[in-house]
């Protein structure tokens, strides 16, 4: 008999990026590698866009929520990868779960075992389990993942644009 202990869910679904409209005035270089984004500034989303968004999260959460619950949307906002660009490992603190919709980038994001470390120690370059897990073709996807999963993008190949989004859930009964 097998167990797959404390699983994760990755979930990955279509998304239709025309759909998703974010009104951005300008953008910062932030983060440790210095990338160009929207993270900390006002983004405008139309409601339409995130109605969208929401159907499409709600949808894909229901698979591995099994309880009553409401999804409160967080903080979005637009990176803007150059060649060469990257994203170092982190976590998305002070939410549930989050998401990055691969707008017109098919960018190499990297999500990371949370005992990697641990695994790492014990077996050293023996690769007995896998810790780390990345998807080829994500352009035009969405995909969401709990926040406390550390994640990060490796150099890119071109240029273009990825949307990241956070959420906060509230278990019905729990309010």
């Amino acid at each position: 008999m097998k167990y797959d202990l404390f699983s994760i869910p990755l979930l990955i679904d279509d998304i239709d990026c025309s759909k998703v409209n974010i009104d951005v005035e300008g953008s910062l270089i932030s983060f440790g590698s210095e990338l160009n984004t929207t993270f900390d500034l006002v983004n405008k989303v139309d409601q339409n866009s995130l109605d969208y968004i929401y159907k499409i999260i709600v949808k894909n959460l229901n698979e591995v929520i099994s309880v009553p619950y409401i999804a409160k949307p967080g903080n979005i906002w637009k990176n803007y990868y150059k060649q060469n660009d990257f994203q170092e490992k982190h976590i998305h603190g002070g939410s549930d779960f989050s998401y990055i919709i691969y707008d017109s980038l098919n960018s190499n994001t990297v999500f990371v075992h949370p005992a990697h470390y641990l695994i790492k120690e014990k077996y050293g370059d023996k690769d007995i389990f896998q810790t780390e897990f990345s998807i080829d073709d994500k352009l035009s996807k969405i995909i969401i993942f709990p926040s406390f999963l550390e994640h990060y993008v490796t150099k890119q190949k071109s240029s273009g644009t990825t949307i990241s989004g956070n959420l906060k859930i509230t278990l019905e009964g729990n309010k």
